[in-house]
C-alpha cells in the first residue's frame, strides 16, 4: 500500500512542475511584447548619451561653538537648559556655571593697639610741715621734680619756684578715716593747689600721691611684623608709615579703652578703619580711675615722707 501510494505522490509533483514551467514560458513573452509595445508607442526623444557630472565645490566649515546667552556667565549657553551644575554665589548671591571664585583675603591689619595711659605730672607734692601756731596757712611743704630729679626743699604757701614755673598757692587739710586692723583712725591729708605756668593751669596736688595729665595721652602700638619698634601716638591725626601703608589714628576712647585706625596701602581697593582695644592698660588711664594707694601703702609712704622730711630739716639746720 505503502508503494503505491508513493508513486501516486510522485507523479502529482511531476504533473505540477511540469505545468509551472509551461506557464512560466508562456508568461513571458507576454511581457516582453508589454516592453516592446511601450517602447514603440512611448518612449520618444534623442538616444541616451553619457554626459560628465557637473564639478562640486566642497568646503569645509567649523561648526561654531554656542554663545553665552547673558553678559553675567560666559558658561551659560543655553537658554532652555541648566548647565549639568549650578552655584550660588555667596557674596552676589548670582547664580553660575562655575563655582564662584573666593574673595582674596585682606591682608592682616598688622597693628597691635598695646599701651594706653595719661603722662605723670611731673612735680608730685612729698610732705607738708605743720606750723608752730596750728595754722595751715603758716604750714610749709616740700615738692619734688622727677624729670628734674630734684627737691624744692622746704616751702611757705605763696612761694614762687621760679626755675619750675610754678607758684605755690594755697594749703589744704581734709581729713579721712583710716581704718587699720579693727581700730579706726582720723588723719589729715594735706592738698595743694598749684599754679604751673609752663602749662598755663592750675593743679591740685595729694600728699604722696601721682597725678596724670588727663589732655594727654600715651597710646603704645607695636607692628606685628616686629619690622620697627614700638611708636608712641599722643592724639588724633597722627600718622606712621610701615612699607607701603600708611596708619592714622581716627578716635581716641578711654571710656571703652579703644582706638580706631585707619590704613591706607596700594593692596587696599579702599581705606581700611578698625577699632582696636588696648591689650595692656598701664593704671591708671584718667585721674579719676588713679590706682591709689591702699592704708598700709599710704601709712608707709606718710612715714616716709616724715623722714625725708625730718632729714631735710636736719640738713637745714645743722
Amino acid at each position: 500500500m505503502n508503494k503505491y501510494f508513493d508513486k501516486l505522490l510522485l507523479l502529482l509533483g511531476l504533473i505540477i512542475l511540469v505545468g509551472g514551467v509551461v506557464f512560466a514560458v508562456s508568461q513571458s513573452g507576454k511581457k516582453t511584447n508589454i516592453l516592446g509595445a511601450i517602447q514603440e508607442n512611448h518612449l520618444k526623444g534623442e538616444p541616451y548619451t553619457l554626459i560628465g557630472a557637473p564639478d562640486v565645490k566642497v568646503t569645509s566649515r567649523t561648526w561654531e561653538a554656542p554663545q553665552p546667552q547673558n553678559d553675567r556667565d560666559k558658561n551659560w549657553l543655553y537658554g532652555v537648559f541648566t548647565p549639568p551644575k549650578i552655584y550660588i554665589d555667596p557674596v552676589t548671591g548670582e547664580v553660575t556655571a562655575e563655582p564662584p571664585i573666593p574673595p582674596k583675603p585682606r591682608p592682616p591689619f598688622g597693628l597691635v593697639f598695646t599701651t594706653m595711659t595719661h603722662p605723670e605730672y611731673p612735680i608730685k607734692f612729698e610732705s607738708y610741715f605743720e606750723s608752730a601756731n596750728g595754722k595751715v596757712e603758716d604750714s610749709t611743704v616740700m615738692l619734688y621734680h622727677k624729670e628734674l630729679r630734684k627737691s624744692s626743699g622746704i616751702k611757705k604757701i605763696g612761694a614762687d619756684i621760679a626755675d619750675w614755673g610754678i607758684k605755690i598757692l594755697k594749703l589744704e587739710l581734709d581729713k579721712v578715716e583710716k581704718i587699720v586692723g579693727d581700730s579706726k583712725t582720723i588723719e589729715n591729708v594735706a592738698i595743694i593747689t598749684i599754679k604751673d605756668r609752663n602749662l598755663r593751669k592750675d593743679f591740685t596736688l595729694k600728699s604722696g600721691e601721682t597725678m596724670y595729665l588727663k589732655e594727654k595721652n600715651i597710646l603704645k602700638f607695636e607692628f606685628t611684623d616686629k619690622s620697627e619698634d614700638a611708636f608712641i601716638w599722643e592724639k588724633v591725626g597722627d600718622t606712621k608709615e610701615n612699607g607701603s601703608a600708611k596708619y592714622t589714628l581716627m578716635q581716641i576712647d578711654f571710656d571703652k579703652l579703644s582706638v580706631t585706625v585707619k590704613k591706607e596701602a596700594p593692596e587696599l581697593e579702599n581705606p581700611e578703619e578698625r577699632v582696636m582695644e588696648v591689650t595692656s592698660v598701664a593704671s591708671p588711664v584718667s585721674p579719676e580711675s588713679a590706682v591709689k594707694p591702699d592704708n598700709k601703702s599710704k601709712s608707709t609712704s606718710s612715714d616716709n615722707s616724715s623722714n625725708s622730711a625730718e632729714q631735710t630739716l636736719k640738713a637745714l639746720f645743722k
